[in-house]
């Protein structure tokens, strides 16, 4: 009989504790599974993809780790085929390509390369992501910083082609990549290690000026190449009355030169290294 009213609080108290535990439980949030937002913070970049990938498939001999203040990012190199080098030759791939992209840049920086130039390719950096959310003067300083951010990357892969024994660069941008070159190497344009331009189906950058505008800050030899679509008539005769009015007709050449889809890239790139030789 004493036994009795322990059993009864000990019914009581299971009783209490199974409704205070099943109560938390139902107070605690489960556990929630990582927000699609921060799985794709966590990817790696496209640049970084193509990066890991062209490691994987080139000669590490290529490889030249480059850096301009916190960006890193890869070049490869191909040195002259003969013992005193004609000079080198960056090459700048079109904006989302990689350094070994197979319109052009791989086939040229391998014809160059045999033909007496070192070489160097290098990408653009990932572009800007949308600004939306930001002010008009967050999305310039932005797009400033972008634009420095290009520009010290081609500045530093010239030094490094400097470095490697080549004493006079040319530069070759494809496509977007065209229109930075340009404006590069007019702000550069006291670099007495900068030679000529090649400009490959050239597009400007959707922020910034327009082509013909960055013509008047360069006066030093430049080939101008449309191997894709029609370019628009009037631009080309806009850019052909700039270059009349600021007397650098003597510099400048312009050529159609129309590659068909998976048509050979090797006459294109002896008119480039003929040009490149004169």
């Amino acid at each position: 009989m004493r036994l009795r009213p322990c059993l009864l609080l000990f019914c009581t108290l299971s009783l209490l504790s199974g409704t205070f535990v099943h109560a938390l439980a139902a107070d605690t949030p489960p556990a929630t599974e990582p927000s699609a937002l921060s799985q794709r913070a966590d990817l790696p970049s496209r640049s970084s993809r193509q990066e890991a990938a062209l490691r994987r498939e080139l000669d590490k001999e290529q490889f030249r780790q480059l850096e301009a203040g916190d960006d890193n990012f890869l070049g490869l190199f191909l040195p002259a085929a003969r013992p005193a080098p004609l000079g080198g030759v960056l090459l700048v791939a079109d904006r989302g390509e990689h350094a070994d992209a197979p319109r052009l840049i791989a086939a040229s920086r391998r014809h160059l390369s045999d033909a007496g130039w070192h070489t160097l390719s290098i990408s653009l950096p990932d572009r800007l992501g949308n600004l939306d959310h930001l002010s008009d003067a967050e999305q310039e300083i932005a797009r400033q910083a972008h634009a420095e951010q290009i520009r010290q990357r081609l500045r530093q892969a010239w030094l490094a082609l400097q470095a490697e024994g080549a004493e006079q660069v040319a530069l070759l941008g494809q496509g977007e990549a065209a229109w930075w070159v340009l404006r590069t190497a007019g702000q550069d344009s006291n670099d007495p290690a900068l030679g000529k331009v090649v400009l490959l189906d050239p597009r400007p950058w959707p922020a910034g000026e327009p082509l013909h505008r960055l013509l008047e800050a360069w006066d030093r030899p430049l080939l101008e190449i449309h191997s894709r679509d029609e370019p628009d008539p009037e631009q080309l005769r806009r850019r052909e009355r700039e270059i009349r009015r600021l007397g650098r007709s003597h510099n400048y050449d312009q050529v159609q030169h129309p590659l068909l889809p998976g048509q050979s890239e090797t006459s294109l790139n002896r008119r480039i290294e003929g040009w490149l030789r004169k």
